[in-house]
């Protein structure tokens, strides 16, 4: 059972495990931030891969979520999660760790470079998973909105302070010497996650319902409920231009703008500097706008903030690097906050995860075919035009959401009265 106690202090101070298992998290989501740069700057600076190239080692990195993501949530259900994170942790520290091995032997390879990418990618899946799923084992339910806010710091930490450790490592160490942080940071997380003591549930059994009709019953209300379709749509669409813009922008700042490693991992802090205040001033600013306004002006705004990139150049113009990303990370990250409370809002309990997995599927899957359409435009029409397409593209995939702008009344504010259903949820 979660081991609480209503005592004076954080959720920190009062839960041994859950200490644990946060800084399991904080530990693991750090070194991966490292690896994001250093595998790209490995494969560009150590391997002189092309920008296809590029793309792919981006695309491979993700590509897990589309192909296993929705059967793993049904498989994780079935197996015990505090064994299932250490082993994803074990597997991703012994392929990471192929990485400067075959470095300092001289033998390392693109191809190599993929199969880390995407066994990587795998292991990735299975872990965050079963990472939601063990947390309530962990925490009792009164607890779970403190430890979700402490959990998400952590990514928002990682993302700030991942970049510029990994520019100044990949600096100090070459690229492919610096993923080691990475596999080591893993080994100290499954350390710490061995180290909790909360007895597990028995796994509940799978039911009767065959995997394939569940996952179908998921698809069939996100696509169906107005609200949660349009939000579906442009996540999907953005994830895609986004993913696109993402896989050229190392190549951009090191080929086109010729920034030195460190100085990459800095102008990437901008993002993460921009999504920690988006996360602190969403509530406060949405509160204001109205959610039916907030949800298109943040989308609005962010492929705004795009537009920034393709101007970057030498000089002070570098400024406009984090600028852009600054600015479309603040925005995006208080979209993402608006929108994940009102799918929560417009989906039935028995429903959540599959609807949860759904939407991340439709992300999942648009952004490695958006790396790969970045890599392609990148060779075919230049680096600096493909970030100009995908910047306006981004600002007119707001257009999805037209429908929840109208709203003056969302659904959810109809639907439900205090966090439980009054009425099904429309079929069209």
């Amino acid at each position: 059972m979660p081991k609480e106690s209503s005592g004076a202090g954080g959720l920190l101070r009062r839960n041994d495990d859950f200490r644990r298992l946060w800084t399991a998290d904080s530990l693991s989501r750090v070194g991966t931030q490292v690896s994001a740069l250093a595998l790209p700057l490995a494969a560009a600076q150590t391997l002189d891969a092309s920008t296809l190239e590029m793309a792919m080692l981006t695309a491979l990195q993700t590509i897990a979520f589309v192909v296993i993501g929705l059967p793993v949530g049904a498989w994780v259900e079935r197996m015990r999660c505090r064994p299932l994170i250490i082993v994803a942790d074990l597997g991703r520290a012994l392929v990471l760790a192929t990485v400067p091995v075959a470095a300092l032997l001289d033998v390392l390879t693109m191809w190599q470079l993929y199969v880390v990418a995407l066994t990587g990618g795998v292991f990735t899946v299975f872990s965050d998973v079963a990472f939601q799923s063990y947390v309530p084992a962990v925490v009792d339910r009164q607890f779970l909105v403190e430890a979700n806010s402490r959990i998400e710091a952590n990514r928002t930490i990682a993302t700030t302070t991942g970049p510029v450790l990994a520019g100044y490592l990949v600096q100090w160490l070459t690229a492919p010497i610096a993923v080691v942080v990475d596999a080591a940071s893993f080994l100290w997380s499954s350390a710490w996650v061995a180290g909790i003591t909360t007895a597990e549930a028995e796994p509940a059994r799978a039911p009767g319902t065959r995997l394939g009709q569940q996952i179908a019953e998921g698809l069939r209300f996100v696509f169906a409920q107005p609200v949660i379709r349009a939000l579906a749509c442009y996540n999907g669409t953005a994830m895609l231009l986004y993913s696109a813009q993402g896989a050229v922008e190392v190549l951009f700042l090191l080929r086109d703008v010729q920034v030195p490693a460190s100085t990459i991992g800095l102008l990437f802090a901008g993002g993460s500097l921009g999504s920690l205040l988006g996360a602190l001033c969403s509530p406060r600013l949405t509160r204001a706008i109205g959610r039916h306004r907030a949800l298109p002006l943040y989308a609005v705004i962010a492929g705004l903030g795009a537009l920034l990139l393709p101007v970057t150049s030498d000089g002070w113009r570098l400024a406009l690097f984090s600028i852009s990303a600054a600015v479309s990370g603040f925005c995006l990250i208080a979209y993402n906050v608006v929108q994940i409370s009102l799918r929560q809002e417009l989906c039935p309990p028995h429903l959540l995860g599959r609807m949860s997995a759904t939407m991340r599927t439709v992300s999942s899957g648009a952004a490695p075919l958006g790396a790969l359409v970045g890599g392609a435009l990148g060779t075919w029409l230049g680096i600096r035009p493909t970030l100009w397409l995908t910047a306006a593209g981004a600002s007119l995939a707001s257009l999805w959401l037209l429908p929840i702008a109208r709203s003056t009344d969302l659904p959810s504010e109809r639907l439900f009265r205090d966090g439980i259903p009054v009425s099904a949820p429309p079929e069209h």
